[in-house]
């Protein structure tokens, strides 16, 4: 058997295949008879193909599509309870607010205590719009200009106008949201850079910060 010349040992590897078909075809299927039940072999079979999956993401987006499409109902009820669950942390425990001047009220709060926050986030040469159409403060964090949104609900849509993403995008700002529970007593903050929509998830519950009194070190 050539071993020095690649094309040699090619094409000798292909000629020998071609000769020995069935042989090597008939070792395959005994050899598969007797390990297709082993645990080790199935194990290796299953991360086979996950990485072959996540080296096709057509292939990926096609399996959830028919994964999504036979439990389409399954799938809607659990990211509703997932929702109504992040809700009930968020408020802790407590009714949502129904009254709109109560929220605007609320609202109004928050903002005022983001004045107080966001110099504790490393924001600099803060602006406070009075929550205007753009966003609710402009400011510097780490030499680059950023527009911050408050929000007192674990989800925020920032792109209720379509003026709001071009101005975002023509003045090229970092986009964050800061996200402050209803008793006004922590905060998360959390960058958006999609300036499109953002949410409270989880696992954000655990980087939650407690609102420090006022003078307090």
């Amino acid at each position: 058997m050539p071993h020095k010349d690649p094309a040699a040992k090619l094409e000798y590897m292909r000629n020998y295949r071609e000769r020995n078909r069935e042989r090597i075809n008939r070792l395959m299927r005994e050899r598969y008879q007797r390990i297709k039940n082993d645990p080790e072999f199935l194990k290796k079979q299953r991360e086979s193909a996950r990485r072959w999956r996540k080296n096709h993401p057509e292939v990926r987006r096609a399996s959830y599509k028919r994964h999504y499409a036979r439990h389409r109902k399954e799938i809607a009820a659990k990211n509703l309870e997932y929702q109504h669950r992040i809700k009930r942390l968020w408020r802790n425990g407590k009714d949502g607010l129904t009254d709109v001047k109560q929220k605007r009220m609320l609202g109004k709060q928050a903002e005022i205590l983001a004045l107080r926050i966001l110099p504790e986030l490393g924001f600099q040469d803060i602006l406070y719009l009075g929550g205007q159409q753009f966003v609710d403060f402009l400011a510097v964090k780490n030499g680059s200009k950023c527009g911050v949104e408050v929000s007192i609900n674990p989800y925020k849509y920032l792109g209720h106008s379509d003026l709001q993403l071009k101005l975002l995008q023509f003045l090229n700002l970092k986009h964050y949201a800061l996200f402050i529970t209803p008793d006004l007593s922590k905060y998360v903050l959390k960058e958006n850079p999609r300036y499109a929509y953002t949410r409270i998830y989880l696992r954000d519950f655990e980087n939650l910060v407690e609102v420090l009194p006022v003078g307090a070190c």
